[in-house]
């Protein structure tokens, strides 16, 4: 176990999950942190995902939080609401047609792995095939992945931390 597991598991996770409610909407920010962490029950967020019945095999998923300029957080309906104290911080959980558009980024940028202080941005671009009509049918996604030694760089000449436009748009 590492000190930054430890750290964890003693403070939670701060931020807000990254909600993307309409065809279009998008996340940039930097990169603070990254791990990987054992799905859960969308309905008993206390009951954790597995792959087989013996429990044998976990559903993991990666978390990455950013440092966005975004502020606020969208209701079950879609509808806009104010969070007080909002910080901007937002959390992307990872699998699926998101990993997918992740990987295909790093690729492009010419890199292995995420690292902390990279800028990413992260757009919601349309709707895949719905299998089962008891579930939406899945997003797909689009990423646009900046290595940390460019992404400071930018940063300091553009004297920003993140162009994200108002989520509320």
């Amino acid at each position: 176990m590492t000190q930054s597991d430890v750290d964890s598991f003693l403070t939670g996770r701060e931020g807000i999950s990254a909600q993307f409610p309409k065809v279009g909407h998008s996340y940039e920010g930097i990169i603070i942190s990254f791990e990987m962490e054992q799905q859960r029950d969308y309905d008993d967020p206390d009951q954790l995902l597995w792959w087989d019945k013996e429990e044998t095999q976990p559903k993991m998923h990666l978390v990455i939080s950013l440092q966005t300029n975004a502020r606020g957080k969208f209701s079950k309906n879609g509808q806009p609401m104010d969070v007080p104290g909002d910080d901007g911080k937002r959390n992307l959980f990872v699998k699926g047609a998101l990993k997918t558009a992740l990987t295909r980024s790093l690729r492009a940028a010419g890199v292995k792995s995420l690292e902390e202080g990279a800028r990413l941005k992260v757009t919601y671009v349309g709707d895949g095939k719905q299998d089962n009509p008891k579930y939406n049918a899945p997003k797909q996604y689009e990423c646009e992945y900046t290595p940390a030694a460019k992404a400071s760089a930018e940063d300091f000449l553009q004297d920003t931390v993140s162009p994200t436009d108002d989520p509320f748009a």
